[in-house]
C-alpha cells in the first residue's frame, strides 16, 4: 500500500482513483486510458484505449506496446517478487508464462492494435478495471527495462519523477516537466518536491509536526497516533490530525475444516475480547482500531454492511458463547 500510494505520484496506470468532493470518497476514473475499459460479454477480454499525448519524463511518447510489455513483465515474479499477482490467477496462461526474461516468445495474453490494448483472461474477471489502477499497468519501454534496477528510477509519467533514491532510507521526488495535467483528471503538481523518509521514529516525527516550525509545517505522517499524543493533538493542534479508514482489514481465520460446527465458530466470535486486546496493544478504539465485521474494508465499491454476530465486532458476550456451546 505504501509503494502504490507513492508510485501514483510517479507512474500513471490505465485507470486511477480520483477524489470526488460530492461523495467525499475516492472513485475509479480513467488515467492513461480514455475510459474504464471495455469487457467482452463474459469478462474474459478487456480492451483499453491509450490516450494521445502521453509522455515519459525524457519527453518520449508512451506507446501501447509499452503498456503491453509492462503487463508481460508483471509475470516475472521470480526476478521481481514485489507487487500484486492477480494476473497469475486471472490472465491467460498465468499459470505457465514466466515473464519476458525467461520466456522469449511474446506473451499471448495481451494484444496491441494501434492505441488499443486487449488483455485476455483465463477466467471471467469483472473487476479488471479496478486492477488496472495498479502501477503494474503503466508504460515501460522494453529497451529501457533494467530488470531489478528499473525500480530505482522508473520512467515517470505522472506529475513527479525520481531525483534521489536510497532504498529503505529515503526518496526525493521533483516535478516532471513532461507531465500534462490536461490528460490527467486526478493528480496535481502543487508542491515543488516530496522528501520521503522511511523507518523514522514515530515520536520524533510527532515532535517535528507539533513544533509547527520550519520543516514541521510541511511534514506529514500516516503513522497511527498513540493515546498520549492524541490527547495533546486534539487539544493543541486539531487541524494537524486527519482521520481516515485503513485500506486493509486485519483478521484471524478459523480452521473450518476442524471447527465444522458454525455454532462453535460463532461462540469463538462472541467470546473473543476484542476491545481488551486492542487497548492492551496501545490502540485507540474507534480511531486507530475500528471494528470490522466483513472482509472488505470501508470505501470499497460494492461493500455491503454485514455483521453475522450482530455485535459490531467489538462487544464480548461470554454468556452468549456459553449458551451456543
Amino acid at each position: 500500500t505504501d509503494s502504490t500510494a507513492i508510485m501514483s505520484l510517479v507512474t500513471r496506470a490505465l485507470t486511477q482513483y480520483v477524489y470526488d468532493a460530492e461523495s467525499n470518497d475516492m472513485v475509479l476514473a480513467p488515467d492513461m486510458a480514455t475510459d474504464l475499459g471495455t469487457p467482452n460479454e463474459d469478462n474474459t477480454e478487456w480492451t483499453f484505449t491509450l490516450k494521445e499525448g502521453l509522455k515519459y519524463e525524457d519527453g518520449t511518447d508512451v506507446k501501447a506496446e509499452d503498456v503491453a510489455y509492462a503487463v508481460s513483465r508483471s509475470f516475472a515474479i521470480e526476478e521481481l517478487p514485489d507487487g500484486p499477482t492477480y494476473q497469475l490467477q486471472f490472465f491467460l496462461d498465468g499459470d505457465k508464462y514466466k515473464g519476458p526474461y525467461k520466456d522469449k516468445a511474446p506473451y499471448k495474453g495481451v494484444e496491441v492494435n494501434g492505441n488499443d490494448i486487449t488483455i485476455k483472461m483465463s477466467r471471467p474477471f469483472p473487476e479488471m478495471d479496478y486492477y488496472a489502477s495498479f502501477p503494474v499497468f503503466t508504460g515501460i519501454p522494453q529497451a529501457k527495462d533494467t530488470k531489478e534496477e528499473y525500480g530505482n528510477h522508473p520512467l515517470a509519467t505522472g506529475p513527479y519523477m525520481f531525483s534521489d533514491y536510497k532504498p529503505g532510507s529515503s526518496l526525493t521526488l521533483v516535478k516532471n516537466p513532461n507531465w500534462d495535467p490536461a490528460t490527467d483528471p486526478g493528480r496535481i503538481q502543487a508542491v515543488d518536491e516530496w522528501d520521503f523518509r522511511f523507518g523514522e521514529d514515530t515520536a520524533k516525527i510527532e515532535n517535528t509536526i507539533l513544533s509547527d516550525t520550519g520543516d514541521g509545517q510541511t511534514t506529514i505522517t500516516y503513522d497511527n497516533v498513540p493515546p498520549p499524543t492524541y490527547k495533546k493533538v486534539t487539544t493543541d493542534s486539531p487541524d494537524r490530525l486527519v482521520v481516515g479508514t485503513s485500506p486493509c482489514t486485519f483478521m484471524w481465520y478459523l480452521d473450518m475444516t476442524k471447527i465444522t460446527d458454525i455454532n462453535v465458530r460463532k461462540a469463538v466470535g462472541y467470546a473473543y475480547p476484542y476491545v481488551d486486546v486492542w487497548k492492551a496493544a496501545g490502540e485507540i478504539v474507534g480511531l486507530t482500531r475500528v471494528p470490522g465485521t466483513s472482509i472488505l474494508p470501508p470505501g470499497t465499491a460494492g461493500r455491503v454492511e454485514y455483521d453475522v454476530l450482530g455485535i459490531e465486532g467489538q462487544n464480548t458476550d461470554p454468556a452468549k458463547a456459553q449458551e451456543l456451546l
